[in-house]
C-alpha cells in the first residue's frame, strides 16, 4: 500500500523495521510534513541503539537523582543551633572556585598534545587533496588538456565517527545569523564576483533510513559534509562569499577551517590568512568565513569546510523519496533537484550558472543502498572504519554549474547497453518497476548516437545514468550524466500507456538528453538566457522523438498542435513577456519556465532554421558548441556562429548580407508576434499588412506606443514573378487590455518572415518589409505561411477566405497538411478575438467531413472545445453540442467498434490519437451512445475483474480496459456512479504503483458531481502535510477539478478560502504554486473578476511577487469580453444550423444510464 499517515497505516513499513505507533508514542518525535518522512524517522528509532542506552534512567531509580536533589535533600542535616559565619562561606566559595580552575588546567594540559596533533594531521590531509588543476586562460569554466585534480582523495575520517551524537555542535545559535527584515535587493543576492570555483573535493555521509542501519535521531534524515574547496581570487578582499541555505556550520572551533594558498599543482605556497568568523545571512542565502588578512588577487587558495545539513522533505536539494514495494514494504531514498538555485542546500557553493567547475565527490552511505553521481564510479560500496556504512567514489566531472549536481542513494537496480562509441548507457529504477525499463533504454541510446552526428561532437561523458523516481516536482532534470525523471517519463508498457504517453517518454528523453550538449557542454552566463537553454532543447526534441521512433510519430507535423499552439496562445496575452529578458533575482527564475521559453523559443529557433536551411543551421551550432564548450555563452554568441554559416549570397530584405543577430533580436527582446492581413485591393491585386492581435480592434494606443510601432522582417516563398508589398502591426490576444507605459516604450520594431504559396504551389523565400502589393487574380488560392514556419497568424480577407474554403471542399489535400492545420488554427483564434465573425471558422469546419489527418482535426476540435467551454451548462448549449456531433459523428461511428479492443502502435500513431480525441469529444457532449459504451467498458473490463481479482489486486494488473480509454472509463464512471463507485477507484488509487495508472485513477476522482465529495479531495490535495496525495501529483487536482463543470463552480471560492494554508506550504515549491494559482483562477462573469480583483486587494503581501496573477486576470477579463460580444451571434447561428434535439434529452435527468456494477 501507500505510505501514508500512521495512524491510518500503523504497519506502514519502512525498510526490515516494523513501526507500531503505541509502542513508540512515548518516545517517537512529532511526524515531518510528509508522513513517509516520519515514517522513515521512526524506522530507526531503535530502543536497542546504543545511544538509548546512555539516556537518564527513569525517576525511580535510585541514580535518577538531580544535581540539586543531591546537595539540598539528600545531604547530612546539620545541628539545628550551628549556624555558619561570613568568612566561612566566603573561604569555602574560594576553595570552590580554585578546584574549579585546576580541573580546566588540568584538562588542557592533558589534550594539547592530542588537539595539536589533529590539527597538523587535518593540515597535512589539506595539502594532500590539493589539486593539479590550473586555473584554465579565458576565465572562469575554461578546460585545458592535460589539467586535472589529483587521484588522491581526502580520508573524510571525521566522517565515519559520530561526531554529532555527544551534542549538536553546530547549532545556529553557535554561528553569527543575519536575519534582516527587508526583502533584500537583486544586488545583494548575486555573489560579489571577488572569487571563482576551480574545483569542489567533496565527501558527504548520507544518513537516509530504510536499510537496517542504525541512525540515532538526532542524525536520522541529515547528512554530514567534508568540503576542500579551491578558488581564485579575482579582487582582493578579506572574506569568502559562498552560497549557502539551511546549511550548519560548526564553530567551536574555527582553525578547522584550514585556508591555504596554493600553486597550480596544489602545492603549499605561502602564508594565508585565517578565518575568524562565520556569519550565515538566511535572507540572502549566503555564508560568510572573515578572514584576518587579505586574499591576493590572481592568487589561488583551498579552504577546508566542514558541516552538516537536512535531507528536504519538500523536492527540492537533497530530498527524501518514499515508495511501497508490490510485498508492502516501506522503502526511502535520497535524491536531488538543484535547478534553479538549490544546489547551496547540500555544498556550499558558488551557485550561479556562471561559475563552472570541477566536482569530485566520494559517498558515505548505508550498507545495502547504491550511490550514483554525475561522473563514473572509481570504487563502489567500498567498506568502511564503520560495518554498516559503505563508501562510493565517483571520477571528477568535467567543468559545470552547479545547478547539474546530482547524487542518488537508493537501493533501485538498473539495465545497461553501449552506444556505439563506448559510452556507457544506465537505466535505474525501483526493482518492482525495472521490467519497465527496456524501451527508455533503446530510446536513450539511440537519440544520444543521433545527437553526437547532429552536433557533430561525440558525447564528452565516460557514461549516461537515466533515473526514474516517484516524487519528483518537475518532468525530469537534465544533470550531466545523470538524468532524472518522473516515472511516467521514463517507464513504458504498451498494455499500460497509450501511444501518446509512449511519445512523452521518448520526447522527454530527447529533450533531456539533447540538454547535454546545449546546456551543460555550453551554458547560459546567467538566468536571463533560460530559454536559449530550453527553447532550442525544445527544438531538438521533436527531431530526437523522430530518429527515435523512426519517423513514425511524425514529429514535425505534431510541433503544429503542441509547441507552436503552446507559444501562440502564451504570447498573445499583453501579460506575455519577451524571449530574453533581464532576470535580476535567481528566485524569479521560475517565473521564466514557461510556454514562452520552451514552446516560443522553439518556434523562433525553428523559423531561423527554416530561413537559414538545415544544413547551415546544423554548421552554426557545431561552431557555437565546439567555441564555447565548457564554457558560458549568452544568446548573441549564439546568433554571431548561426551567422557565419549563413549561405554565401543570402541577403536580407535590404539587400544586404543576411545577420542572424539582426533579425532574431527582434523575436527574443519584444513580446508578442504579429498577423499579416491579406486585403483585395482590385481583381488583380492584393495587399498584406502587419499589427498585433488585439482583442478588440477598435482601441488605439498611445502616441508613445505608435511611434514605436512593432514591424517584423518577413521572409515570403513565391510563386512567381510577381511583386509582393506589406504593412505591419502587432498581434495581441485581447485588444481591450492595455500595455503599461514601460511595455509601450520597450515596443521594438519586427522584420517578418513569410512563407507562401499560389493555387497550391510554393515558390523560394523572399524578404518583405513595409506596405507593399501582391499581384494576385481574384481567381488564385493564396495562402500565406504555407508550411506553417512562420511565427504569425493570418488575417485573410472575406473573398480570400472563401477562395481557400472552395478549394477545400473541391480537393483538400491541393492544400498541404501544415497549410490545412494553420488556416484551421488562425481562423478559429481569430474569431476568437473578435477579428471575424465565428461564421468563418464553422463554415470552413463543414469541409472536416472528408479529414483524415490528425492536425487539422486537432486545430478544430480546440477551437470548438473552446466554444463548449463557454457555453457548458447555459441553456443554449443544446444545439451547440448537436451541431458538432453532426461535424465529428462520421468519424467516431468509425471508431465506437474499436473502443474495446484499440491497442496503440506508432505506425498508426495519428489515426489511433485522433479516434481516441473524437470519441473523448463526442462523450463530453453526453451523446448517449459514447456514454453507454464507455460505461459498459468501465463495468466490464474495470469494475467486475479488479472486484473479482484477489484482494488488493492493482487497477494496472487486473484493468481489462484498452490503455487510451481508461482515463475517459473511470472518469465517467464516476460522473455516473454512486458514492460506492467514488470509494471503490479511491481505494484502487491508493494501491496503485504505476504511475500512469494511478494518475489515471486519481484524475478520475475528479470527476464525481458531488461537490461534498470534491471539497474532500480538494482538501488532500491543498494539505501538503498529507502524502495520499503525493506532492507532485497535487496541482493536477486542482486542474482536473476545475476542468468539470461542477468543479468550476467550487475550486475558486475553495482557493480563495484556503489561500493562507496553500501560501505556506506551497511557497517554497514555486512551479506547484503557480501550477496550483494558474489551475483555480476560472470563471467567465464580472462577479468572478470583481471577486478576484477583491482577493488580490486583500492579500497583496503574498500575491505581489506572483505574476500568474496577473495573467490569470487577463483571463478572466478575456473571457468575459468574450461572452459579451460572441455568445449570443453564436446561440442563434447553432440554432439555425444545429439538428433540433428532443426534449428528453435537453432536459435528461442527472444519472447514469446504467446502474453503478459496484457490488
Amino acid at each position: 500500500m501507500l505510505a501514508d499517515h500512521t495512524d491510518q497505516f500503523p504497519n506502514a513499513r519502512c525498510a526490515r523495521q516494523q513501526i507500531n505507533n503505541k509502542t513508540l508514542a512515548p518516545v517517537v518525535p512529532k511526524l515531518t510534513r510528509y508522513d513517509y518522512t516520519g515514517l522513515c524517522k521512526l524506522a530507526d528509532h531503535n530502543t536497542d541503539h546504543p545511544l538509548r542506552q546512555l539516556s537518564m534512567p527513569p525517576a525511580s531509580s535510585p541514580t535518577a537523582v538531580s544535581p540539586r536533589s543531591l546537595s539540598m535533600d539528600k545531604r547530612p542535616k546539620s545541628p539545628p543551633a550551628l549556624s555558619l559565619s561570613r568568612c566561612q562561606l566566603y573561604s569555602s566559595l574560594s576553595l570552590f572556585l580554585i578546584s574549579i580552575f585546576l580541573s580546566v588546567l588540568i584538562t588542557f594540559l592533558l589534550t594539547r598534545n592530542a588537539v595539536r596533533s589533529q590539527l597538523q594531521k587535518t593540515g597535512q590531509e589539506a595539502q594532500a587533496v590539493t589539486a593539479k588543476l590550473v586555473v584554465p586562460e579565458g576565465g572562469i569554466g575554461s578546460l585545458n588538456a592535460g589539467h586535472d585534480i589529483t587521484r588522491l582523495r581526502g580520508s573524510g575520517k571525521f566522517l565515519l565517527g559520530n561526531t554529532r551524537q555527544r551534542g549538536n555542535e553546530t547549532a545556529d545559535a553557535e554561528v553569527e545569523l543575519d536575519r534582516k527584515g527587508s526583502e533584500p535587493g537583486a544586488e545583494e543576492l548575486r555573489l560579489s564576483g571577488e572569487l571563482f570555483p576551480i574545483w569542489y573535493n567533496l565527501t558527504l555521509k548520507v544518513f537516509v533510513p530504510g536499510f537496517g542501519v542504525h541512525i540515532s535521531p538526532t542524525l536520522n534524515l541529515t547528512f554530514d559534509g567534508d568540503l576542500l574547496l579551491k578558488f581564485g581570487v579575482n579582487r582582493t578582499t578579506k572574506r569568502i562569499e559562498l552560497n549557502a541555505l539551511k546549511l550548519r556550520f560548526p564553530v567551536h572551533n574555527l582553525t578547522q577551517y584550514k585556508l591555504s594558498r596554493v600553486d597550480d599543482d596544489g602545492t603549499v605556497n605561502g602564508q594565508a590568512p585565517k578565518v575568524v568568523g562565520i556569519r550565515v545571512d538566511e535572507a540572502r542565502e549566503k555564508v560568510f568565513f572573515e578572514l584576518d588578512g587579505e586574499l591576493t588577487e590572481g592568487a589561488h587558495y583551498t579552504l577546508r569546510i566542514r558541516y552538516s545539513g537536512p535531507i528536504a522533505s519538500k523536492l527540492s536539494g537533497l530530498y527524501l523519496t518514499s515508495y511501497t514495494t508490490l510485498s508492502g514494504e516501506h522503502k526511502c531514498a535520497a535524491v536531488t533537484q538543484m535547478e534553479p538555485t538549490d544546489a547551496r542546500r547540500m555544498v556550499p557553493s558558488f551557485d550561479e550558472p556562471e561559475f563552472k567547475a570541477i566536482f569530485r565527490l566520494s559517498v558515505i552511505h548505508p550498507e545495502g543502498s547504491s550511490a550514483v553521481s554525475n561522473a563514473k564510479e572509481l570504487r563502489e560500496r567500498q567498506p568502511t572504519e564503520l560495518a554498516e556504512w559503505v563508501r562510493t567514489d565517483f571520477d571528477d566531472t568535467l567543468p559545470m554549474s552547479s545547478y547539474l549536481l546530482a547524487l542518488v542513494v537508493s537501493d533501485f537496480e538498473y539495465v545497461e547497453g553501449n552506444t556505439s562509441l563506448g559510452t556507457r548507457f544506465r537505466i535505474w529504477s525501483r526493482k518492482d518497476a525495472l521490467n519497465l525499463t527496456s524501451y527508455a533504454l533503446r530510446a536513450g541510446i539511440k537519440v544520444l548516437e543521433f545527437y553526437e552526428h547532429y552536433y557533430g561532437i561525440p558525447f564528452p561523458l565516460p557514461k549516461q545514468d537515466m533515473m526514474a523516481f516517484p516524487d519528483f516536482a518537475a518532468g525530469a532534470m537534465e544533470n550531466w550524466g545523470l538524468v532524472t525523471y518522473r516515472e511516467k517519463y521514463l517507464l513504458y508498457s504498451p498494455d499500460l500507456y497509450t501511444a501518446q504517453q509512449k511519445q512523452a517518454v521518448a520526447s522527454v528523453v530527447a529533450h533531456e538528453l539533447a540538454h547535454q550538449w546545449f546546456g551543460n557542454l555550453v551554458t547560459m552566463r546567467w538566468w536571463s538566457d533560460l530559454w536559449l537553454n530550453e527553447g532550442f532543447a525544445t527544438l531538438m526534441e521533436y527531431l530526437g522523438t523522430d530518429a527515435i521512433s523512426d519517423g513514425l510519430f511524425r514529429m514535425d507535423d505534431y510541433f503544429l498542435v503542441e509547441a507552436l499552439d503552446s507559444a501562440f496562445d502564451r504570447d498573445s496575452r499583453i501579460t506575455s513577456h519577451p524571449l530574453f529578458f533581464e532576470i535580476r533575482k535567481a528566485e524569479d527564475v521560475t517565473e521564466a519556465f514557461d510556454s514562452i521559453t520552451y514552446s516560443k523559443g522553439a518556434s523562433v529557433l525553428r523559423m531561423i532554421r527554416a530561413v537559414m536551411g538545415e544544413e547551415h543551421f546544423k554548421k552554426g551550432l557545431n561552431i557555437y558548441l565546439t567555441r564555447f564548450k565548457y564554457r558560458n555563452a549568452e544568446h548573441t554568441d549564439l546568433w554571431d556562429a548561426l551567422t557565419e554559416a549563413v549561405p554565401e549570397g543570402m541577403k536580407d530584405w535590404k539587400g544586404n548580407n543576411f545577420s542572424v543577430k539582426q533579425f532574431a533580436r527582434q523575436w527574443t527582446e519584444q513580446t508578442g508576434y504579429p498577423i499579416v492581413q491579406v486585403q483585395r485591393l482590385d481583381d488583380r491585386r492584393v495587399q498584406l499588412s502587419q499589427q498585433r492581435f488585439r482583442m478588440d480592434p477598435d482601441s488605439r494606443e498611445t502616441p508613445e506606443a505608435v511611434q514605436n510601432s512593432s514591424a517584423w522582417e518577413v521572409p515570403v516563398q513565391r510563386l512567381d514573378d510577381r511583386r509582393v508589398q506589406l504593412n505591419q502591426q502587432r498581434f495581441r490576444m485581447d485588444p481591450d487590455s492595455r500595455e503599461t507605459l514601460e511595455a509601450v516604450q520597450n515596443s521594438s520594431v519586427w522584420e517578418v518572415p513569410v512563407w507562401w504559396s499560389l493555387n497550391g504551389e510554393s515558390e523560394p523565400m523572399e524578404w518583405l518589409k513595409d506596405n507593399c502589393i501582391l499581384n494576385a487574380t481574384d481567381s488564385d488560392v493564396l495562402v500565406l505561411n504555407s508550411r506553417s514556419q512562420g511565427f504569425y497568424r493570418v488575417h485573410y480577407s472575406a473573398d480570400g477566405l472563401q477562395h481557400i474554403q472552395s478549394q477545400l471542399f473541391r480537393d483538400h489535400k491541393n492544400l498541404s497538411l501544415a497549410s490545412r492545420t494553420r488556416l484551421i488554427d488562425d481562423t478559429f483564434t481569430l474569431a476568437e478575438a473578435g477579428y471575424i465573425a465565428y461564421e468563418a471558422p464553422l463554415n470552413l469546419s463543414k469541409y472536416l467531413v472528408e479529414e483524415k489527418d490528425y492536425p487539422p482535426w486537432e486545430m478544430a476540435l480546440a477551437g470548438f472545445s473552446t466554444i463548449q467551454n463557454y457555453f457548458e451548462d447555459e441553456p443554449e448549449a443544446g444545439p451547440m453540442r448537436a451541431y458538432i456531433k453532426q461535424i465529428i459523428n462520421t468519424l467516431f461511428e468509425r471508431a465506437l467498434p474499436h473502443i474495446k479492443d484499440q491497442r496503440d502502435d506508432e505506425e498508426h500513431f495519428f489515426d489511433n490519437l485522433l479516434r481516441h480525441r473524437i470519441v473523448q469529444r463526442m462523450c463530453t457532449l453526453r451523446d448517449d451512445r459514447c456514454i453507454s459504451a464507455i460505461l459498459n467498458i468501465y463495468a466490464d473490463g474495470f469494475v467486475r475483474p479488479c472486484q473479482s481479482a484477489a484482494n488488493l489486486t492493482m487497477s494496472s494488473g487486473c484493468s481489462r480496459i484498452p490503455a487510451p480509454f481508461r482515463a475517459l472509463a473511470y472518469c465517467e464512471g464516476i460522473h455516473y456512479g454512486a458514492e460506492r463507485d467514488w470509494d471503490f477507484v479511491f481505494r484502487m488509487f491508493r494501491i496503485e504503483t504505476v504511475q500512469v495508472e494511478k494518475e489515471r485513477l486519481l484524475l478520475a476522482l475528479a470527476c464525481s458531481r458531488d461537490t461534498h465529495t470534491l471539497k474532500r479531495l480538494l482538501s488532500l490535495a491543498a494539505d501538503a502535510s498529507s502524502t495520499v496525495i503525493r506532492l507532485q501529483d497535487k496541482p493536477s487536482v486542482f486542474s482536473h477539478v476545475a476542468s468539470r463543470i461542477i468543479g468550476k463552480k467550487i475550486v475558486l471560492d475553495f482557493f480563495i478560502d484556503h489561500w493562507n494554508e496553500i501560501y505556506e506550504d506551497f511557497k517554497d515549491q514555486q512551479t506547484l504554486l503557480r501550477s496550483i494559482i494558474s489551475s483555480s483562477i476560472v470563471g467567465k462573469s464580472k462577479r468572478v473578476i470583481d471577486q478576484m480583483e477583491q482577493f488580490l486587494r486583500d492579500n497583496e503581501r503574498t500575491t505581489k511577487n506572483l505574476d500568474v496573477f496577473k495573467q490569470r486576470l487577463e483571463v478572466l477579463q478575456t473571457n468575459r469580453r468574450w461572452m459579451d460580444r460572441n455568445f449570443a451571434p453564436l446561440a442563434e447561428w447553432f440554432r439555425q444550423h444545429g439538428t433540433p434535439l428532443d426534449d428528453d434529452e435537453l432536459f435528461q435527468p442527472i444519472g447514469g444510464p446504467i446502474p453503478s456494477p459496484i457490488a
